[in-house]
């Protein structure tokens, strides 16, 4: 998503939903939200787990938050970075 701060960021968001043509299209992008969300919430971790030490829980996180962190942990990074999932 371009800059712009979260208003930009949202807007941004609604703007590629609304484009999406087909059911498929429209999975493709919430996919494509959902990695980039656990990606901040990678990295989020790490610096939590810098300061509180590895044994940190993630138990405020919803289940849903989990189990996508949890799924890019475990799926092989693509040549952009981004991980690969079968949601």
């Amino acid at each position: 998503m371009a800059g712009g701060g979260a208003l930009g960021d949202r807007k941004d968001a609604e703007s590629t939903l609304n484009a999406a043509n087909s059911p498929e299209q429209l999975h493709d992008v919430i996919k494509t939200y959902q990695t980039l969300m656990g990606g901040q919430l990678g990295g989020i971790r790490q610096q939590r787990d810098s300061v509180l030490g590895t044994g940190s829980t993630d138990k405020k996180l919803s289940p849903r938050a989990q189990q996508v962190l949890g799924a890019q942990q475990q799926q092989p990074a693509t040549k952009s970075g981004a991980s690969v999932s079968n949601w």
